[in-house]
């Protein structure tokens, strides 16, 4: 008896642990890109299961010349932006006069900050007047217990800026 009550209770810790470790939607089935206006899904939407309660950083590059559309998603049955804060910035570097003498100093300078941008609901559209590295600090959020996994999708959508002007 004690070796039959083992053996179910090992099968049904395989099956419990398939179902809670099954793969997380890729971005393009939580969204699809509006090809009539031109957007199209960029390779470096990324999607995955990351734990609830700490902040998780994505970065990506810009290119100069394209404009982007960036959603971010993420929850356990139902996935949607409203589970999830993200602030989108840059890093530049100033020049000041300090004493005399120059000083280097590292900025961020935020793109979008969700938790300020509610009305928004989680997207951004952007262009970028050169290329840069932008970076993306993600914080999940609305959820009653700390350590639960999530399943998190960023999309990164990407279309050409028009060419405006005289040639």
């Amino acid at each position: 008896m004690k070796i039959v009550l083992n053996i179910v209770t090992i099968v049904f810790a395989v099956f419990a642990s398939h179902i809670s470790f099954t793969q997380c939607p890729s971005p393009s089935q939580l969204m699809k890109p509006d090809r009539k206006s031109g957007w199209s899904e960029s390779s470096q939407s990324k999607s995955g299961a990351l734990m609830s309660g700490q902040e998780y950083t994505y970065t990506f590059i810009a290119q100069r010349g394209m404009e982007y559309k960036v959603n971010a998603f993420a929850g356990v049955d139902v996935i949607s932006s409203e589970n999830i804060d993200f602030k989108l910035y840059y890093t530049e570097v100033e020049k000041n006069m300090i004493d005399g003498e120059w000083v280097y100093d590292r900025v961020d300078k935020v793109v979008f900050d969700s938790k300020s941008n509610k009305e928004d609901e989680g997207e951004i559209t952007f262009s970028s007047s050169k290329t840069r590295k932008l970076t993306m600090k993600l914080s999940l959020t609305s959820f009653e217990k700390e350590n639960v996994v999530q399943c998190v999708a960023i999309c990164v959508e990407t279309r050409r800026m028009p060419d405006i002007g005289l040639k």
